[in-house]
């Protein structure tokens, strides 16, 4: 082991290391937030108007993992469900449409095309988006009264230190913040519980593919890429991340705490995969109402 990484288990170092970065990323991050807030029609309090508006009622989380067929898509065409990031590539090819679309990552909202983000917009879905990259977004998109603007409290330096093994938290009030999981599905099940849904069904949800890390270097693993229907396999490079973060399985744990705490039932009904925090499912047993 080099010396560099020997330096960097060293914990104490770590929090000197991050602590002064920090301290301006606070601090740019209240800025922004600020400034947007005044730019957008429906900033993070307007969805208080969604609180309890499903209240007992089921919904469809929808992963965007090798997994997920048109088929399924279609099956769910009639009910509640929660779609993000590119799943509008599907769209050519299925009834289906998400009643909510979520997206959150800043980096993400650079790369999506705009017609595509319009497609979602103007599609019929109730579009959640990033505050921070309000200024991303398509023309028309901060105006527009269909589009919901939510802020996700960054992880600082110092704070995933501190909870590398701790389960994070989980909102009870997403009009304020929502709180990260390093996956939106973590987002998406925040925002479904604050929405009164009792039943969450998770498809597409695989939880171990794209990119691996072999001695040091970041490979696309391209047997489990080609999996995708060929609009989903079709990603942008820069926004292949590498999957099956630890701590992304941590974050589903606090929404499965979180669930039994207060009555709500989350399934895992992905096809394979390696989600196992949920109860599984079998997706093709599930009745669904048709379109």
């Amino acid at each position: 082991m080099s010396i560099k990484n020997k330096l960097k288990r060293i914990t104490f170092l770590r929090y000197i290391y991050y602590f002064p970065g920090d301290i301006v990323k606070h601090y740019k991050d209240r800025k922004l937030i600020k400034e947007n807030r005044l730019k957008v029609k429906n900033p993070p309090e307007a969805i208080s108007r969604f609180k309890d508006i499903h209240k007992g009622e089921r919904c469809f989380i929808v992963g965007n993992g090798p997994s997920l067929t048109v088929r399924d898509l279609d099956k769910i065409a009639g009910e509640y469900s929660f779609g993000s990031n590119r799943i509008y590539n599907m769209f050519p090819h299925t009834k289906w449409r998400p009643t909510y679309y979520c997206e959150a990552d800043p980096f993400v909202a650079t790369v999506i095309k705009k017609e595509d983000m319009r497609s979602i917009i103007n599609g019929g879905s109730t579009a959640f988006l990033s505050l921070r990259s309000c200024d991303d977004y398509p023309d028309g998109t901060k105006e527009n009264e269909n589009v919901y603007f939510y802020y996700v409290k960054p992880i600082f330096g110092v704070e995933s230190i501190r909870n590398e093994t701790r389960l994070p938290e989980f909102s009870e009030n997403v009009p304020d913040y929502f709180y990260s999981g390093l996956t939106i599905t973590y987002e998406m099940i925040q925002l479904a519980a604050y929405m009164g849904f009792k039943e969450l069904y998770i498809i597409g949800c695989d939880h171990n593919y794209n990119r691996t890390i072999e001695t040091g270097t970041l490979t696309v693993n391209a047997e489990i890429k080609n999996n995708y229907p060929k609009e989903m396999g079709e990603m942008d490079e820069r926004i292949q991340k590498p999957t099956f973060n630890p701590k992304t399985t941590i974050a589903y744990q606090a929404a499965k705490k979180y669930a039994d705490e207060h009555g709500i039932k989350i399934y895992n009904a992905t096809r394979g995969g390696r989600l196992e925090v949920f109860e599984r499912v079998d997706f093709d047993n599930i009745t669904t109402k048709e379109c």
